[in-house]
């Protein structure tokens, strides 16, 4: 599994909405909020109006060894600092919480809710003395973290950063498989093969005191940017199902950087690219290597469209990344939106991503076939199973109409990426989202990934094509119901 990386250093901004009031103190600590900084790949400092806030104690129970001289014999001194492993070194355990403010659509996917407070689980909290010796620690499922073996008369820095780093069995542990990049000062390219330079990961840090075992609640607040970590542990979760569910292609997926930053918006609001627009790299410090990821994906922190927020289109942007890893990506970009009908292949592109963004968000138990997402301020949802099911109901909060395929049109006619959706939704509808099924069995397949007919590049007919070709019990009269109009011709090519 991967792990996220914690090294608390982040950019402080003023909170964007009102909080719930946490006491984050304790019985045994001064603890306040954090410094928060943002650090490229070796920590270096980032820009802030944070203050940093050191967690003193005022006792302990650790005592200096008794390192008795006998005549002339001289006892030397163990450096119990850079090494606290030392027979004869005192050594402590810190303990804490870590807990960030959060906001999530409410069940029914019209709207957001009030921050909350929840734990931030699974991630690495990392503990650096002065002289860089690091010990450190997973956080379980309620944000708690112990850290022992650590040098009893020695002040350290407990430090989380946003990335995801490769400690799975026979793995790299220096190798970063996600991330998310401060974002600002980086923007989209307006043309492909141009190296996008970031200077910070998203990261945080605390200082503690040399008796200080119990750190108490350590919040990272909205306005310390707590939007990165909601980004990153949906990420980690979209990925790791997008792995499940494509398991019969057993590949390990490139590396992803995801650049944000609060209150900015990038120039295409927010997209995926794919490796001809790369690479993302995080430069290091003076003599350090640089930090490059294969992909790249730019996500709003705008409170006119706080994506940070919305799961829906966070797992959208991942669906072009799962498309790009287990199948083929269209060669082919540009504006796209619910209500216009675009070259097919960028259909089937959006479409795809949108049909996996609400499959990866859902369980057997609950489903989740209703879009949410909010832009230039106005909250909106779409129903793909509403669609699905009657393509002739709007189920939308949008003023505007879902284009629907023309049975005359043809194989190659436009299409709308909605309409595609909720083809895709209605034929895998039903089926466990933890599981393959014949969606992702033929989005995946050999058929779509070498041959082409329709529309140049992958489109709704290959994908149509690969899922005949894998079960051919599929017949015109059991699966034309679904295809909500799009009047395929059930003359598949098949490998």
């Amino acid at each position: 599994m991967w792990r996220l990386l914690i090294v608390f250093v982040v950019a402080c901004a003023e909170p964007i909405g009102a909080a719930r009031e946490v006491d984050v103190s304790s019985p045994d600590s001064d603890v306040s909020a954090p410094e928060v900084d943002a650090t490229d790949s070796d920590a270096t400092e980032h820009d802030s109006d944070a203050t940093e806030h050191d967690v003193d104690a005022t006792d302990s129970d650790a005592t200096e060894p008794d390192l008795a001289h006998d005549g002339d014999v001289e006892v030397d001194t163990p450096d119990c600092v850079s090494d606290p492993t030392g027979p004869t070194c005192p050594t402590r355990c810190v303990r804490g919480r870590l807990l960030r403010e959060a906001r999530r659509p409410n069940a029914e996917a019209t709207a957001l809710l009030d921050l909350a407070v929840v734990p931030v689980v699974d991630l690495e909290v990392t503990a650096v003395t002065s002289a860089s010796a690091t010990r450190w620690a997973a956080t379980d499922t309620e944000g708690d973290f112990e850290i022992c073996g650590l040098a009893a008369d020695a002040p350290l820095t407990l430090r989380v950063t946003c990335e995801v780093r490769d400690r799975d069995a026979g793995g790299d542990p220096d190798r970063v498989l996600l991330a998310v990049v401060d974002g600002q000062e980086v923007d989209v390219p307006q043309r492909r093969g141009v190296r996008i330079v970031a200077q910070r990961l998203w990261s945080w840090s605390l200082s503690v005191g040399p008796a200080s075992d119990e750190i108490g609640t350590w919040l990272i607040r909205e306005g310390d940017g707590a939007g990165a970590l909601a980004i990153l542990a949906e990420a980690r979760a979209v990925i790791a199902r997008a792995a499940t569910l494509f398991a019969g292609r057993a590949i390990t997926p490139p590396t992803l950087g995801i650049v944000w930053s609060p209150a900015r918006t990038p120039s295409c609001l927010s997209c995926y690219l794919p490796a001809a627009w790369g690479p993302l790299v995080l430069q290091g410090a003076p003599g350090a290597a640089d930090l490059a990821f294969d992909r790249a994906l730019f996500l709003s922190g705008a409170p006119s469209a706080p994506h940070h927020w919305t799961p829906s289109l966070v797992a959208h942007e991942l669906g072009h990344f799962a498309m790009d890893t287990w199948s083929v990506l269209p060669d082919l970009g540009g504006p796209h939106g619910w209500d216009a009908r675009v070259d097919p292949a960028l259909a089937w592109s959006e479409g795809f991503a949108t049909f996996f963004a609400q499959r990866a968000l859902s369980t057997l138990q609950l489903p989740m076939p209703r879009f949410f997402s909010i832009q230039s301020n106005i909250p909106y949802w779409v129903d793909l199973d509403a669609i699905a099911r009657d393509p002739r109901t709007d189920d939308t909060s949008l003023s505007l109409t879902i284009p629907l395929p023309s049975p005359s049109g043809g194989l190659t006619q436009p299409l709308g990426e909605g309409a595609v959706a909720a083809l895709l939704w209605g034929l895998g509808s039903g089926v466990d989202p933890g599981r393959p099924d014949a969606v992702v069995v033929a989005v995946a397949s050999l058929r779509v990934r070498t041959l082409d007919r329709g529309a140049p590049g992958p489109d709704l007919v290959d994908f149509l094509d690969a899922l005949v070709c894998a079960y051919p019990d599929l017949d015109q009269d059991s699966l034309s119901p679904a295809l909500i109009g799009f009047p395929y011709d059930f003359a598949p090519l098949c490998p």
